[in-house]
């Protein structure tokens, strides 16, 4: 009977832990206390696995930490290899929160390893490389960030698994952003959402909603960046989640700053600094600083506001993102004030960091594993393209062959002809073509059109394909026009895009 009391407490803590997090965690605890009473070990290293997950998103990392590590130990001891990699991906999160995302990458690394000796978790796996992603994208490897969460993508696809391709999305976004693309980035924090909100993960639904409104915030669009910011606060508010209190205050605060919201300011910094002392997490003191100095500079008191920032300069130490953007505040700070020798030591310290994230060599890694990663979305539908098209080129040429054939035949009139090529290639086949690119592939149409109006319904459809680096043989097989024709609305299209002749159409198309 206590058996089971302890099972349907770890049942009603798993059910709970990521929409009410604290209440499953006083679940886990009493577990836990209960397989203790029992000395059933195996219960007890599931209570502290759950344990640990909840104590991290909860601030409490020490208590983190050891669960993680108890649970790790029984699992490698009775070589339980999918809960063991679960264990480490855990470590590595809270590694991660402690502000040594190196270290943190290793242990996802290790994860990885671990899961796919267990061949049949692929949800393990597809988190762990989309893990590595995010760590990537913090220390500045943004190319290969891109390769782990394509790899990471390609195993949700094939599993459909609806969770992990949502916190895939979720860093994709991330990525987008910070190549300054922020169509694309609210294009997947949308997807994310979606995704997330379909499985019940209330935790990086709080995250994708900051995500969210700070893209709205970069296109200048304050009512939705404001709507998805108080979302979010209240979300982490429901949730009781000190780390993600904080982020989402911080971009609240911002937003009010920005705005001139001077009185809801001052109330969101109070409630901030109030939550300093409950979190351990290295990455949200830093954070805090950011946010204080961004208000002290509102009091116009900018030596207070300096000093938080070189506070959160060295928590950011490993972070790399962290680093970038509190150089650009102290940067703004320094030229308020006309600190002219600090201003251009900082402008130096913010344009090396910047070079060595985004390196030549990585933005011509970035840009073929784009396309790539496109290609890896759309996989289904590009795929049903290739078919397609190969189908409609063995018709011509079938079609073709048989003309040869029966030329100059006699008793042979032609309607025959006529009535062959109506047999294997019927009109609605184009039709059908036409409408797929049009509903599949509506978005890019959109954007492409909206940034250059002067291209043909036609010059779309064809720069859709191009896109997806189809060949021009295929695509006048697809329309039933000459490659000639094809080659003509090519150049079109690079004409009214602007497009210097060293340019990649493709490419260019696949950045709109």
């Amino acid at each position: 009977m206590k058996s089971n009391t302890t099972e349907s407490l770890l049942l009603a803590a798993r059910k709970q832990q990521y929409s009410k997090p604290k209440a499953a965690f006083a679940l886990a605890e009493k577990a836990a206390m209960q397989a203790r009473k029992e000395k059933n070990l195996f219960q007890l290293a599931q209570a502290e696995e759950i344990k640990a997950y909840l104590a991290r998103i909860l601030g409490d990392l020490v208590t983190a930490r050891a669960s993680a590590q108890s649970a790790l130990l029984y699992y490698r001891a009775k070589k339980m290899q999918d809960r063991e990699a679960n264990c480490l991906l855990a470590i590595g999160r809270i590694t991660f929160a402690e502000g040594n995302i190196e270290k943190a990458y290793r242990s996802f690394q290790e994860a990885e390893r671990v899961a796919d000796r267990e061949a049949e978790d692929a949800g393990l796996r597809a988190t762990a490389i989309a893990l590595q992603g995010n760590a990537l994208l913090a220390i500045g490897q943004p190319a290969k960030a891109l390769r782990n969460l394509l790899r990471g993508l390609a195993i949700c696809q094939k599993y459909d698994l609806v969770h992990e391709k949502g916190m895939l999305f979720q860093w994709i976004s991330t990525f987008y952003f910070l190549e300054a693309d922020y169509d694309k980035s609210l294009s997947y924090a949308s997807d994310a959402l979606s995704l997330l909100i379909r499985s019940h993960d209330r935790h990086n639904e709080c995250f994708v909603l900051n995500s969210i409104g700070i893209a709205y915030g970069m296109k200048r669009d304050q009512a939705n960046s404001y709507r998805y910011f108080a979302k979010a606060v209240k979300l982490a508010n429901e949730l009781g989640i000190a780390y993600m209190m904080v982020w989402s205050l911080s971009n609240l605060i911002t937003w009010q700053i920005n705005n001139k919201k001077g009185k809801e300011a001052d109330a969101s910094v109070k409630k901030l600094l109030s939550l300093a002392a409950k979190t351990t997490d290295i990455v949200s003191r830093a954070t805090i600083m950011s946010s204080a100095a961004s208000y002290y500079m509102t009091l116009n008191k900018p030596e207070l506001a300096i000093k938080n920032l070189r506070n959160a300069l060295k928590s950011f130490s490993s972070f790399q993102i962290g680093q970038l953007q509190v150089l650009e505040k102290l940067l703004e700070i320094y030229i308020q004030i006309d600190d002219t020798d600090n201003a251009l030591h900082t402008l130096q310290e913010y344009l090396a960091l910047k070079d060595q994230f985004f390196s030549a060599t990585n933005q011509q890694e970035i840009a073929s594993l784009e396309q790539k990663f496109e290609r890896k979305k759309r996989s289904a539908g590009d795929e049903k393209l290739e078919k397609y098209s190969q189908h409609r080129m063995e018709k011509n040429e079938f079609i073709q062959s048989v003309k040869k054939k029966i030329a100059g035949s006699k008793g042979l009139e032609a309607s025959f002809i006529r009535n062959l090529e109506q047999k294997v290639s019927p009109e609605t086949d184009l039709f059908d073509h036409e409408l797929y690119i049009a509903t599949t592939y509506n978005d890019f149409i959109m954007r492409l059109s909206k940034r250059f109006p002067g291209l043909s319904s036609t010059e779309l459809k064809i720069a859709t394909l191009l896109r997806l680096n189809m060949p021009s043989k295929k695509i006048a097989s697809l329309f039933s026009i000459s490659v000639r024709t094809i080659e003509f609305h090519r150049a079109n299209i690079r004409k009214k895009m602007r497009l210097k002749t060293s340019d990649n159409l493709s490419l260019a198309l696949m950045r709109v």
